[in-house]
Protein backbone atom coordinates (compact mmCIF):
# COMPACT_ATOMS: atom_id res chain seq x y z
CA UNK A 1 0.00 0.00 0.00
CA UNK A 2 1.32 3.43 -1.01
CA UNK A 3 2.13 6.02 1.63
CA UNK A 4 -0.12 9.08 1.71
CA UNK A 5 1.32 12.41 2.79
CA UNK A 6 -1.18 15.03 3.99
CA UNK A 7 0.09 18.60 4.14
CA UNK A 8 -1.47 21.82 5.45
CA UNK A 9 -0.60 25.26 6.76
CA UNK A 10 -0.56 23.82 10.28
CA UNK A 11 -0.76 20.47 11.96
CA UNK A 12 -2.05 20.24 15.53
CA UNK A 13 -0.88 16.80 16.63
CA UNK A 14 -1.97 17.12 20.27
CA UNK A 15 -1.81 17.62 23.14
CA UNK A 16 -2.62 21.34 23.51
CA UNK A 17 0.24 23.67 22.73
CA UNK A 18 1.84 21.57 20.01
CA UNK A 19 1.71 22.89 16.45
CA UNK A 20 3.73 22.36 13.28
CA UNK A 21 3.69 25.11 10.68
CA UNK A 22 3.69 23.88 7.07
CA UNK A 23 3.28 20.42 8.54
CA UNK A 24 2.56 16.98 7.25
CA UNK A 25 1.17 13.64 8.37
CA UNK A 26 2.37 10.45 6.70
CA UNK A 27 -0.13 7.59 6.61
CA UNK A 28 0.42 3.95 5.68
CA UNK A 29 -1.91 0.97 5.94
CA UNK A 30 -4.42 2.72 8.19
CA UNK A 31 -1.91 4.10 10.68
CA UNK A 32 0.13 7.26 11.14
CA UNK A 33 3.80 6.63 10.45
CA UNK A 34 5.30 10.11 10.82
CA UNK A 35 4.38 13.69 11.71
CA UNK A 36 6.52 16.77 11.15
CA UNK A 37 7.45 19.52 8.70
CA UNK A 38 6.02 18.54 5.31
CA UNK A 39 9.27 19.00 3.41
CA UNK A 40 10.98 16.49 5.70
CA UNK A 41 8.33 13.81 5.11
CA UNK A 42 8.15 13.89 1.33
CA UNK A 43 9.53 10.94 -0.56
CA UNK A 44 9.26 9.75 -4.13
CA UNK A 45 6.73 6.97 -3.53
CA UNK A 46 4.25 8.95 -1.43
CA UNK A 47 0.92 10.17 -2.76
CA UNK A 48 0.70 13.81 -1.65
CA UNK A 49 -2.59 15.48 -0.74
CA UNK A 50 -2.13 19.20 -0.15
CA UNK A 51 -4.62 21.32 1.82
CA UNK A 52 -3.58 24.98 1.56
CA UNK A 53 -5.10 27.31 4.13
CA UNK A 54 -6.12 24.34 6.26
CA UNK A 55 -5.37 22.71 9.59
CA UNK A 56 -4.86 19.00 10.20
CA UNK A 57 -5.83 17.69 13.64
CA UNK A 58 -6.99 14.44 15.24
CA UNK A 59 -10.55 13.31 14.61
CA UNK A 60 -12.99 14.58 17.21
CA UNK A 61 -14.47 12.43 19.99
CA UNK A 62 -18.08 12.91 21.08
CA UNK A 63 -18.30 11.31 24.51
CA UNK A 64 -22.06 11.42 25.13
CA UNK A 65 -24.59 10.39 22.49
CA UNK A 66 -27.82 8.39 22.20
CA UNK A 67 -27.91 6.95 18.69
CA UNK A 68 -31.34 5.31 19.16
CA UNK A 69 -32.98 8.74 19.61
CA UNK A 70 -33.85 11.06 16.73
CA UNK A 71 -33.10 14.57 18.08
CA UNK A 72 -36.59 15.95 17.42
CA UNK A 73 -37.92 19.17 18.90
CA UNK A 74 -39.75 17.61 21.87
CA UNK A 75 -38.23 15.07 24.27
CA UNK A 76 -41.49 13.21 24.93
CA UNK A 77 -42.13 12.85 21.20
CA UNK A 78 -38.59 11.52 20.79
CA UNK A 79 -39.26 8.85 23.42
CA UNK A 80 -42.61 7.98 21.82
CA UNK A 81 -41.10 7.56 18.35
CA UNK A 82 -38.29 5.46 19.77
CA UNK A 83 -40.83 3.11 21.31
CA UNK A 84 -42.74 2.77 18.03
CA UNK A 85 -39.82 1.74 15.80
CA UNK A 86 -38.63 -1.82 15.42
CA UNK A 87 -34.99 -2.82 15.65
CA UNK A 88 -34.23 -2.86 11.94
CA UNK A 89 -35.67 0.59 11.31
CA UNK A 90 -33.83 1.94 14.32
CA UNK A 91 -30.57 0.45 13.07
CA UNK A 92 -31.02 2.17 9.71
CA UNK A 93 -31.60 5.50 11.46
CA UNK A 94 -28.65 4.95 13.78
CA UNK A 95 -26.39 4.23 10.82
CA UNK A 96 -27.47 7.49 9.20
CA UNK A 97 -26.77 9.48 12.38
CA UNK A 98 -23.39 7.90 12.97
CA UNK A 99 -22.38 8.47 9.34
CA UNK A 100 -23.38 12.14 9.62
CA UNK A 101 -21.18 12.45 12.69
CA UNK A 102 -18.24 10.98 10.84
CA UNK A 103 -18.67 13.37 7.90
CA UNK A 104 -18.50 16.20 10.46
CA UNK A 105 -15.09 14.99 11.62
CA UNK A 106 -16.22 12.96 14.64
CA UNK A 107 -14.31 9.71 14.41
CA UNK A 108 -15.30 8.27 17.80
CA UNK A 109 -18.76 8.15 19.37
CA UNK A 110 -19.42 7.02 22.95
CA UNK A 111 -23.04 5.95 23.35
CA UNK A 112 -24.13 6.23 26.98
CA UNK A 113 -27.75 5.10 26.60
CA UNK A 114 -28.72 2.32 24.20
CA UNK A 115 -31.54 -0.21 24.09
CA UNK A 116 -31.72 -3.85 23.04
CA UNK A 117 -28.03 -4.01 22.18
CA UNK A 118 -28.47 -2.02 18.99
CA UNK A 119 -25.29 0.06 19.26
CA UNK A 120 -23.27 -3.12 19.79
CA UNK A 121 -24.83 -4.54 16.63
CA UNK A 122 -23.82 -1.41 14.74
CA UNK A 123 -20.34 -1.43 16.31
CA UNK A 124 -19.75 -5.05 15.35
CA UNK A 125 -21.05 -4.78 11.79
CA UNK A 126 -18.68 -5.31 8.88
CA UNK A 127 -16.36 -2.32 9.07
CA UNK A 128 -15.53 -2.59 5.37
CA UNK A 129 -19.10 -1.62 4.48
CA UNK A 130 -20.49 0.43 7.36
CA UNK A 131 -17.99 3.32 7.17
CA UNK A 132 -18.86 4.62 10.62
CA UNK A 133 -17.00 6.18 13.53
CA UNK A 134 -15.43 4.04 16.22
CA UNK A 135 -18.27 3.19 18.61
CA UNK A 136 -18.21 2.63 22.36
CA UNK A 137 -21.39 1.35 23.98
CA UNK A 138 -22.67 0.91 27.51
CA UNK A 139 -25.72 -0.99 26.41
CA UNK A 140 -28.85 -0.13 28.37
CA UNK A 141 -28.17 2.24 31.29
CA UNK A 142 -28.90 1.00 34.80
CA UNK A 143 -31.76 2.87 36.46
CA UNK A 144 -34.59 2.36 38.93
CA UNK A 145 -38.22 1.54 38.02
CA UNK A 146 -39.74 4.82 36.84
CA UNK A 147 -36.31 6.41 36.96
CA UNK A 148 -34.52 8.66 34.52
CA UNK A 149 -33.87 6.86 31.21
CA UNK A 150 -36.08 3.93 32.26
CA UNK A 151 -37.71 3.96 28.80
CA UNK A 152 -34.53 2.33 27.46
CA UNK A 153 -35.48 -0.81 29.36
CA UNK A 154 -32.77 -0.88 32.02
CA UNK A 155 -34.92 -0.39 35.13
CA UNK A 156 -34.19 -2.99 37.80
CA UNK A 157 -34.45 -3.78 41.47
CA UNK A 158 -31.32 -2.75 43.32
CA UNK A 159 -30.80 -6.34 44.44
CA UNK A 160 -30.08 -7.26 40.82
CA UNK A 161 -27.21 -4.83 40.28
CA UNK A 162 -24.44 -7.44 40.11
CA UNK A 163 -26.40 -9.58 37.68
CA UNK A 164 -27.19 -6.55 35.54
CA UNK A 165 -23.50 -5.69 35.25
CA UNK A 166 -22.64 -9.31 34.44
CA UNK A 167 -25.27 -9.46 31.71
CA UNK A 168 -23.88 -6.33 30.08
CA UNK A 169 -20.31 -7.59 30.34
CA UNK A 170 -21.30 -10.86 28.67
CA UNK A 171 -23.03 -8.87 25.93
CA UNK A 172 -19.74 -7.12 25.15
CA UNK A 173 -20.32 -3.57 26.35
CA UNK A 174 -17.36 -1.20 26.59
CA UNK A 175 -18.38 0.41 29.90
CA UNK A 176 -21.26 0.57 32.39
CA UNK A 177 -23.66 3.52 32.46
CA UNK A 178 -25.47 4.19 35.76
CA UNK A 179 -28.23 6.78 36.29
CA UNK A 180 -27.11 7.84 39.78
CA UNK A 181 -29.58 10.71 40.09
CA UNK A 182 -32.71 12.00 38.47
CA UNK A 183 -32.19 14.00 35.32
CA UNK A 184 -33.74 15.48 32.21
CA UNK A 185 -33.95 12.52 29.84
CA UNK A 186 -37.36 11.45 31.18
CA UNK A 187 -38.60 14.76 32.58
CA UNK A 188 -42.23 13.85 33.29
CA UNK A 189 -41.90 10.56 35.16
CA UNK A 190 -38.49 10.43 36.84
CA UNK A 191 -37.03 11.74 40.09
CA UNK A 192 -35.92 15.36 40.00
CA UNK A 193 -32.31 16.18 39.06
CA UNK A 194 -31.54 17.00 42.72
CA UNK A 195 -32.68 13.52 43.91
CA UNK A 196 -30.50 10.40 44.07
CA UNK A 197 -31.62 7.16 42.42
CA UNK A 198 -28.95 4.91 43.98
CA UNK A 199 -27.16 5.22 47.30
CA UNK A 200 -23.43 4.97 47.85
CA UNK A 201 -23.49 1.27 48.74
CA UNK A 202 -25.44 0.44 45.59
CA UNK A 203 -23.06 2.44 43.43
CA UNK A 204 -20.13 0.63 45.08
CA UNK A 205 -21.78 -2.67 44.15
CA UNK A 206 -21.93 -1.61 40.51
CA UNK A 207 -18.35 -0.31 40.51
CA UNK A 208 -16.95 -3.49 42.11
CA UNK A 209 -18.81 -5.77 39.71
CA UNK A 210 -17.82 -3.69 36.68
CA UNK A 211 -14.17 -3.38 37.65
CA UNK A 212 -14.05 -7.14 38.31
CA UNK A 213 -15.21 -7.54 34.70
CA UNK A 214 -12.62 -5.05 33.45
CA UNK A 215 -15.17 -2.35 32.66
CA UNK A 216 -15.17 1.32 33.68
CA UNK A 217 -18.28 2.94 35.17
CA UNK A 218 -19.78 6.31 34.36
CA UNK A 219 -22.42 7.80 36.65
CA UNK A 220 -25.02 10.21 35.33
CA UNK A 221 -25.30 12.59 38.26
CA UNK A 222 -26.90 16.00 38.43
CA UNK A 223 -27.63 15.89 42.17
CA UNK A 224 -24.76 17.07 44.36
CA UNK A 225 -25.29 14.21 46.81
CA UNK A 226 -25.24 11.65 43.99
CA UNK A 227 -21.98 13.10 42.67
CA UNK A 228 -20.38 12.81 46.11
CA UNK A 229 -21.59 9.22 46.46
CA UNK A 230 -20.38 8.28 42.98
CA UNK A 231 -16.92 9.75 43.57
CA UNK A 232 -16.66 8.02 46.95
CA UNK A 233 -17.77 4.75 45.35
CA UNK A 234 -14.92 4.91 42.83
CA UNK A 235 -16.62 5.57 39.50
CA UNK A 236 -14.37 6.37 36.56
CA UNK A 237 -16.36 9.27 35.11
CA UNK A 238 -19.27 11.56 35.95
CA UNK A 239 -21.80 12.64 33.33
CA UNK A 240 -23.23 16.16 33.76
CA UNK A 241 -21.88 16.92 37.29
CA UNK A 242 -24.38 19.74 37.74
CA UNK A 243 -24.18 19.84 41.59
CA UNK A 244 -27.91 20.46 41.89
CA UNK A 245 -29.20 20.75 45.47
CA UNK A 246 -32.77 21.90 44.79
CA UNK A 247 -35.01 23.47 42.14
CA UNK A 248 -32.83 25.98 40.26
CA UNK A 249 -30.22 25.64 43.00
CA UNK A 250 -26.56 24.86 42.27
CA UNK A 251 -23.81 24.51 44.85
CA UNK A 252 -20.38 23.64 43.49
CA UNK A 253 -18.29 21.55 45.88
CA UNK A 254 -14.63 22.58 45.75
CA UNK A 255 -13.51 19.64 47.89
CA UNK A 256 -15.22 17.18 45.56
CA UNK A 257 -13.66 18.85 42.51
CA UNK A 258 -10.20 18.57 44.08
CA UNK A 259 -10.79 14.88 44.75
CA UNK A 260 -11.89 14.29 41.17
CA UNK A 261 -8.79 16.09 39.92
CA UNK A 262 -6.48 14.11 42.20
CA UNK A 263 -8.03 10.79 41.20
CA UNK A 264 -8.36 11.60 37.51
CA UNK A 265 -12.14 11.22 37.50
CA UNK A 266 -13.26 12.95 34.31
CA UNK A 267 -16.47 14.89 33.83
CA UNK A 268 -18.49 14.73 30.63
CA UNK A 269 -20.62 17.86 30.48
CA UNK A 270 -23.11 17.87 27.64
CA UNK A 271 -24.17 20.81 25.53
CA UNK A 272 -25.71 21.39 22.11
CA UNK A 273 -26.97 24.34 20.13
CA UNK A 274 -29.61 24.58 22.90
CA UNK A 275 -27.12 26.42 25.12
CA UNK A 276 -27.37 29.59 23.07
CA UNK A 277 -31.17 29.55 23.37
CA UNK A 278 -30.89 29.10 27.14
CA UNK A 279 -28.51 32.05 27.40
CA UNK A 280 -30.89 34.19 25.35
CA UNK A 281 -33.90 33.17 27.44
CA UNK A 282 -32.54 33.54 30.97
CA UNK A 283 -29.60 35.86 30.46
CA UNK A 284 -25.86 35.31 30.43
CA UNK A 285 -25.30 35.73 34.17
CA UNK A 286 -27.99 33.26 35.20
CA UNK A 287 -27.03 30.76 32.49
CA UNK A 288 -23.44 30.91 33.67
CA UNK A 289 -24.48 30.44 37.30
CA UNK A 290 -26.93 27.58 36.70
CA UNK A 291 -25.40 25.67 33.80
CA UNK A 292 -22.13 26.63 32.19
CA UNK A 293 -19.99 28.22 34.88
CA UNK A 294 -19.02 24.73 35.99
CA UNK A 295 -17.00 24.31 32.78
CA UNK A 296 -14.46 26.97 33.73
CA UNK A 297 -14.70 26.00 37.44
CA UNK A 298 -13.80 22.38 36.65
CA UNK A 299 -11.03 23.54 34.32
CA UNK A 300 -9.52 25.74 37.02
CA UNK A 301 -9.77 22.87 39.51
CA UNK A 302 -7.81 20.60 37.15
CA UNK A 303 -10.64 18.12 36.62
CA UNK A 304 -10.33 16.27 33.27
CA UNK A 305 -13.24 17.12 30.98
CA UNK A 306 -14.59 15.41 27.88
CA UNK A 307 -17.27 17.12 25.78
CA UNK A 308 -20.47 15.46 24.69
CA UNK A 309 -23.27 16.67 22.45
CA UNK A 310 -26.06 14.57 24.05
CA UNK A 311 -26.98 13.82 20.44
CA UNK A 312 -30.39 12.24 20.03
CA UNK A 313 -32.08 14.32 22.71
CA UNK A 314 -34.17 17.38 21.82
CA UNK A 315 -32.50 19.48 19.10
CA UNK A 316 -29.14 17.75 19.59
CA UNK A 317 -27.84 16.47 16.27
CA UNK A 318 -25.17 13.81 15.88
CA UNK A 319 -23.05 16.02 13.62
CA UNK A 320 -22.88 19.05 15.92
CA UNK A 321 -20.25 18.54 18.58
CA UNK A 322 -18.90 21.99 17.74
CA UNK A 323 -21.82 23.71 19.48
CA UNK A 324 -20.86 21.92 22.68
CA UNK A 325 -17.25 23.03 22.29
CA UNK A 326 -18.34 26.63 21.82
CA UNK A 327 -20.16 26.46 25.16
CA UNK A 328 -16.84 25.69 26.87
CA UNK A 329 -15.23 28.70 25.23
CA UNK A 330 -18.18 30.94 26.15
CA UNK A 331 -17.81 29.80 29.76
CA UNK A 332 -14.17 30.84 29.82
CA UNK A 333 -12.16 27.73 28.93
CA UNK A 334 -9.21 28.57 26.61
CA UNK A 335 -9.78 27.53 23.02
CA UNK A 336 -6.73 25.26 22.76
CA UNK A 337 -7.80 23.48 25.94
CA UNK A 338 -11.25 22.92 24.44
CA UNK A 339 -9.67 21.34 21.36
CA UNK A 340 -7.61 19.12 23.61
CA UNK A 341 -10.71 18.06 25.56
CA UNK A 342 -12.33 16.83 22.33
CA UNK A 343 -9.28 14.90 21.10
CA UNK A 344 -6.29 14.02 23.27
CA UNK A 345 -8.06 14.44 26.61
CA UNK A 346 -11.11 12.44 25.61
CA UNK A 347 -8.97 9.62 24.24
CA UNK A 348 -7.10 9.44 27.52
CA UNK A 349 -10.28 9.51 29.63
CA UNK A 350 -11.89 6.79 27.51
CA UNK A 351 -8.78 4.55 27.56
CA UNK A 352 -8.25 5.09 23.84
CA UNK A 353 -4.94 6.95 24.03
CA UNK A 354 -3.02 4.04 22.50
CA UNK A 355 -5.47 3.98 19.59
CA UNK A 356 -6.50 7.53 18.70
CA UNK A 357 -6.72 11.11 19.98
CA UNK A 358 -3.35 12.40 18.78
CA UNK A 359 -1.45 12.45 15.51
CA UNK A 360 1.25 10.10 16.71
CA UNK A 361 3.15 7.36 14.86
CA UNK A 362 1.54 3.91 15.19
CA UNK A 363 -1.88 5.30 16.17
CA UNK A 364 -4.91 4.98 13.91
CA UNK A 365 -5.03 7.54 11.13
CA UNK A 366 -8.15 9.28 12.48
CA UNK A 367 -7.70 12.71 10.94
CA UNK A 368 -9.79 15.84 10.49
CA UNK A 369 -8.83 18.56 8.00
CA UNK A 370 -10.59 21.91 8.26
CA UNK A 371 -10.43 25.24 6.49
CA UNK A 372 -8.73 27.82 8.69
CA UNK A 373 -7.33 27.44 12.18
CA UNK A 374 -9.62 26.32 15.06
CA UNK A 375 -7.20 27.91 17.52
CA UNK A 376 -8.43 31.25 16.15
CA UNK A 377 -12.08 30.27 15.74
CA UNK A 378 -13.73 27.01 16.83
CA UNK A 379 -16.16 27.58 13.98
CA UNK A 380 -13.38 26.40 11.66
CA UNK A 381 -14.26 22.87 12.81
CA UNK A 382 -17.50 23.21 10.83
CA UNK A 383 -15.56 23.91 7.63
CA UNK A 384 -14.59 20.32 7.02
CA UNK A 385 -12.40 19.69 3.99
CA UNK A 386 -11.74 15.99 4.55
CA UNK A 387 -12.04 13.22 7.12
CA UNK A 388 -9.89 10.11 7.33
CA UNK A 389 -10.58 7.18 9.66
CA UNK A 390 -8.17 4.29 10.02
CA UNK A 391 -6.45 5.62 6.90
CA UNK A 392 -9.61 5.57 4.76
CA UNK A 393 -11.21 8.72 3.36
CA UNK A 394 -14.78 9.20 4.55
Amino acid sequence: MTDTLLTADQVLPGPAGQAIADGGVLVHDGAITAVGPADELQHADAEIRRFPGATILPGLIDSHVHLVLDAGADQQDIIRRFGERDDELLLEDMHTRAAAAQRAGITTLRDVGDSRGLVARLRDADTTTRRLPRLLTAGTPLTIPGGDASFFGGALDTGDLRNAVSERAEAGVDFISLMASGGHLSPHDAPAPYESQFNREEIETVVTAAHDAGLPVTAHAHAAHAILDAVAAGVDMIEHATFTTGPHEINYDDKCAREMAERGIAVCTTASLNWRRIVAQIGADRAHALFYGKLSWLHEAGVPQVPGSRAGTANSQSNDLVSALEAYEWAGVPREVVLDYATTGAAHALSLATTTGTLTPDLAADILIVDGDPRDDLGALRRVQAVMQNGQWR
